[in-house]
């Protein structure tokens, strides 16, 4: 009975009736096509050309060979690749029927993307200098292939078929290592990308921004030099204010990711990019606010000048409508972490456009990470010398978040609030209740904040013991927690002496 009802249940698998070979067997060809439908989905979205102004080409191409580069097989990709290398140089195929059909961004796929053989990689830089109709003396595969396609690009710039097929291949090569790259500025892209952009194709300046997009990845490491990459600033100011989503998008990630070059911040500036960078928040591009907001989250730790700047171009009225949105709330609040250390005039801006207020509400109802760089915001505004700004963060009502924080992990984050209460605390000594209580001390006592002091007086970390025994020491006047606190730091005094004294005794006993 028991080995019947075993067998009744495996025949409601699907794996009925085949062997551990069969089914690896299946698990690989679905593997493959999930792959290869992955694949073409990414490239599909990243060229975003197609039913743009586009009509049908007659193609003397088989679609036999087309679907033999796509399939992801080695041995049949390098008979195609052969095939494809015979007829150019017979002059049967033409270089407007290898783009009509997007072949240059197939090969370039293959050749960066997949693994191939040396030969192969050398047939298919082949075919790319016999596109370009013109020697090379390039030594290595990789520079014949970007210099080749650098040089059709220049030579068909009226073909739009050929323009954005190129485009697309130089992109593969571009995105996938930074040395590609760099050969592609040595080999003069940029002027060649600024002709393209004059034309204002449609077609062609999607593929465009995509290239410049790729162009940018990175630039911090093996960084070309200021002057080759500014030209391309005026194709990402104007795709920036594009009507076109697919090219807007694109301009902004360039934007966002050039910002990660520190060198390239002054051009930044001189183009108004910053203030672009700031309006972008604002488009409604969902996609590209996180990027955009990492740009800014570099740009505002490191630099107050160009922070300023997109302070007055709109910044913070950008973000508070998009503090609350879940999957940034963390990276706006970062930046708020870094703007509010900014001084004092800061600190003003911050409470005059509302954003403050928005940033206790995160504190209340956000995840950790989120809340612990909206309090790294208040505790820097608590900082401030001036009374109206502390007396407004006592209005906002953020002493029972802090508390809430002060037992968390994050011995940073506790000092930084043991700092922000003691600011607090000061302000309640100057305005005092008409009883003559402090009213932030009385109102931390109700709030249960002593508690948690007098449990962090007895911490290990010599900062957060010190801060808070300081404050209970000041602000909450009672004998017997002062001598607790005092046997405690006793008892701490005592058990280091102890230990010196046995590490001193060991030492001598080794030494004799």
């Amino acid at each position: 009975m028991h080995r019947s009802a075993m067998e009744d249940r495996a025949r409601m698998y699907k794996k009925k009736g085949s062997n551990n070979e069969e089914l690896r067997r299946r698990r690989r060809e679905n593997e493959v096509e999930l792959r290869k439908q992955k694949r073409q989905d990414i490239l599909e979205n990243r060229r975003k050309i197609t039913e743009v102004n586009e009509k049908p080409q007659a193609s003397r191409i088989p679609a036999e060979i087309i679907d033999q580069l796509k399939s992801e097989q080695t041995g049949i990709e390098a008979t195609a690749i052969r095939i494809i290398g015979s007829k150019l140089t017979t002059s049967e195929w033409s270089l407007f029927d290898l783009c009509s059909n997007g072949i240059l961004s197939i090969l370039s796929d293959i050749y960066s993307n997949r693994r191939r053989s040396d030969i192969v990689a050398r047939s298919i830089a082949e075919i790319f200098r016999i596109c370009s109709n013109r020697p090379s003396d390039a030594k290595t595969a990789d520079k014949l292939c970007i210099e080749s396609l650098c040089y059709v690009l220049g030579d068909n710039v009226e073909s739009i078929e050929i323009t954005c097929d190129c485009l697309q291949a130089i992109s593969v090569f571009v995105g996938m290592n930074i040395i590609y790259r760099n050969i592609a500025f040595d080999s003069a892209i940029v002027p060649e990308l600024l002709n393209i952009y004059e034309r204002n194709d449609p077609r062609a300046n999607r593929c465009l921004m995509w290239l410049v997009s790729q162009l940018f990845h990175r630039l911090q490491e093996y960084s070309p030099r200021v002057e080759e990459v500014a030209p391309l600033m005026e194709l990402v100011a104007s795709g920036m204010q594009s009507t076109d989503t697919a090219i807007q998008s694109d301009a902004i990630r360039a934007c966002a990711l050039m910002a990660e070059w520190p060198d390239i911040w002054q051009e930044m500036h001189t183009n108004k990019l910053l203030v672009l960078l700031v309006n972008s928040l604002s488009s409604g591009i969902g996609v590209a606010r996180p990027s955009v907001l990492k740009a800014i989250d570099f740009i505002t730790e490191t630099t107050p000048d160009f922070t300023q700047e997109m302070i007055d171009a709109g910044l913070l009225t950008v973000l508070k409508p998009i503090i609350n949105v879940r999957y940034i709330s963390r990276d706006v609040c970062y930046i708020l972490a870094n703007i509010s250390g900014e001084g004092e005039h800061v600190i003003d801006r911050l409470i005059s456009s509302g954003v403050l207020l928005e940033v206790t509400k995160v504190m209340e109802t956000a995840e950790y990470r989120t809340r612990k760089e909206a309090a790294y915001t208040i505790c820097h505004c608590c900082s401030s010398t001036s009374r109206a700004h502390i007396a407004y963060i006592l209005e906002i009502g953020l002493l029972r978040v802090f508390t809430d924080l002060l037992t968390c992990m994050d011995p940073s984050l506790v000092t930084y609030i043991l700092d922000a209460l003691e600011s607090l605390l000061l302000y309640g000594e100057i305005n005092l209740s008409p009883d003559y209580t402090n009213p932030v001390s009385v109102q931390l006592e109700e709030i249960g904040c002593r508690a948690k002091l007098e449990f962090l007086s007895q911490s290990q970390n010599i900062d957060i013991h010190v801060k808070s025994y300081n404050i209970l020491d000041r602000f909450f006047d009672d004998d017997e927690l002062v001598h607790y606190n005092a046997t405690c730091s006793a008892e701490l005094r005592s058990t280091v002496d102890q230990t010196i004294d046995s590490l001193l005794s060991a030492v001598a006993a080794n030494n004799s």
